[in-house]
């Protein structure tokens, strides 16, 4: 993480920090909340159960701010017995995989969840599916980033969405 300039140009991809001669990347996380809530919603789904980042992603804290803001604005309840947290330290689907357990031991009623990122989602998939559910005829998953490797999972991400 870099806090302070340095004497080279910098770019910083999901840079969250005002540092001189440093030009962050940041993503629209506000966009993507909104558009994985409401295509939720557009599918009929009311019980929505959520993944929240590791606090080591730097991208973790807004994207659940923006996350908990567009669920209050399209009146989606974010109940905690729906609600985990990620632990892992890793860039696998493992990410998702022991929170989607976590979910389903839990009892709770969800049609479906908001995945922190495509790599939690993909593990999510697999617990989901470990337990006999089918995605998406079940269960509804969203990831978030449109890693290129998620085409090719089953199901597979759509294409992507221009704005």
């Amino acid at each position: 993480m870099l806090d302070h300039s340095i004497n080279l140009p910098v770019v910083a991809v999901a840079g969250h920090r005002k540092i001189e001669g440093v030009t962050n990347v940041a993503l629209d996380q506000r966009r993507g909340a909104e558009l994985s809530l409401r295509h939720l919603l557009q599918l009929g789904h009311r019980k929505i159960a959520f993944m929240r980042g590791g606090s080591h992603s730097s991208d973790a804290d807004d994207r659940w701010e923006c996350l908990m803001a567009v669920a209050r604005e399209l009146k989606v309840e974010m109940l905690p017995e729906l609600t985990v947290q990620l632990q892992l330290r890793t860039s696998t689907p493992e990410l998702g995989y022991g929170p989607a357990n976590e979910l389903i031991s839990r009892g709770g009623d969800f049609t479906a969840v908001v995945c922190y990122n495509d790599e939690s989602a993909i593990g999510a998939i697999r617990a989901f599916v470990d337990h006999g559910l089918r995605v998406p005829d079940d269960i509804s998953v969203v990831g978030f980033d449109d890693m290129q490797s998620a085409a090719f999972h089953n199901p597979r991400s759509p294409p992507f969405v221009s704005r």
